[in-house]
């Protein structure tokens, strides 16, 4: 699966890489998807799609 972030969400995964609290982008989108699951579980909506 490939997918296409904005430059500001890119630098977002960057920079929690960088700081060494995640080894990868992948790690990164894992543990984002993983709160969103549970935010979703809980009835939060955090996310919204920008436009």
């Amino acid at each position: 699966m490939n997918i296409n972030l904005t430059p500001k969400l890119e630098e977002m995964v960057r920079e929690k890489v960088k700081s060494g609290l995640y080894n990868n982008a992948s790690e990164v989108v894992r543990e984002a998807l993983r709160l969103m699951e549970a935010n979703d579980r809980r009835g939060i909506k955090i996310w919204t799609k920008e436009e």
